[in-house]
Order: structure tokens, then sequence, then C-alpha cells
């Protein structure tokens, strides 16, 4: 089991740290993007690591809502 885990997790963080590159509009958008794609894990990932370079930027209101603890 873990062996399809860490592979799994290599690419979410792979891709995150291609989303941390990108002004923080993009990085929202690409977010959404991934949500709207069914893609929630990668988004929830995504999202986490926004919040915490960015602890006071506004979220649009879906992503507010969406990414609450």
């Amino acid at each position: 089991v873990q062996a399809k885990v860490a592979p799994r997790a290599a690419g979410v963080m792979g891709k995150l740290e291609s989303d941390t590159d990108l002004p923080p509009e993009k990085w929202l958008e690409r977010i959404e993007e991934l949500r709207k794609q069914g893609k929630v894990e990668e988004a929830k990932a995504s999202l986490a690591e926004f919040r915490k370079r960015f602890p006071n930027y506004k979220l649009p209101d879906a992503l507010r809502e969406w990414g609450s603890p």
C-alpha cells in the first residue's frame, strides 16, 4: 500500500512546487481548476500551502468556504 501512496504524494508535492511560482491570483485560479476537475487532494494540499505563504490574503468566497478546516 505504501508503494502506491508514495508516488502519489511525490506527484502532488511536485505540482505544489510549480504552483508556488505563480502570482497569488493565478495560484488561486489553479486551485479552483483542480477542485473543479475533482482533484480534491491536490487542491486541498495546494490551498494549505497557499495559506501558509499568504496567511492574510483574502480568498475568493468559493475557496474560503470550501477550504475551511
